[in-house]
């Protein structure tokens, strides 16, 4: 009779805890996809966090900005200066700052990144570009400093739009 009680008790606590096991790992959280009701599957990334991209996106733009003095000074002090070279890499810089404002000014709220995609494509394809230009053009390490500050950013836009090496020539990939 006892040992009956006991198996019942045990057999009642072990069918209970598994009726509860759904809800205790839902209650654990979800490393799971992510997904907003206004993107599309493709277009999930792990870790995405809107806001996070967002400051990102903003940062570039800033950075980008200061990125071009200081790169417009570093090769005024090089082998390039008062060159077609020179030239060439300047307007570089400004239209690497100019896809980085289109596209803070396409992401918006941040809520649809299919509405953004073109322009972050078109960033991160100037910013390859631009890479090759900074590691080969020998610029001082202030503006090296800032390009490394910019690549940590450009980074986080890649992955939440889901873009690796294959869907652009990504140079910081690389090494």
């Amino acid at each position: 009779m006892i040992n009956r009680r006991i198996n019942f008790r045990l057999l009642s606590v072990a069918a209970l805890a598994l009726l509860c096991l759904p809800a205790f790992a839902a209650a654990q959280g979800s490393y799971g996809p992510v997904y907003s009701r206004d993107t599309d599957d493709r277009y999930y990334q792990r870790g995405y966090d809107r806001h996070v991209l967002r400051d990102a996106i903003h940062r570039v733009k800033d950075l980008s900005k200061d990125f071009e003095k200081e790169f417009d000074r570093s090769l005024d002090h090089s082998p390039y200066e008062e060159t077609r070279a020179e030239d060439r890499f300047n307007a570089e810089a400004r239209e690497f700052h100019r896809a980085a404002e289109r596209l803070k000014d396409r992401f918006g709220d941040g809520r649809d990144l299919y509405r953004s995609e073109p322009q972050a494509r078109d960033l991160l394809a100037t910013s390859a570009r631009l890479d090759r230009i900074v590691s080969h053009a020998g610029v001082d390490s202030r503006a090296y400093y800032r390009w490394a500050e910019i690549r940590h950013d450009l980074r986080i836009i890649a992955d939440a739009y889901g873009f690796r090496g294959r869907d652009y020539d990504d140079a910081y990939y690389r090494r």
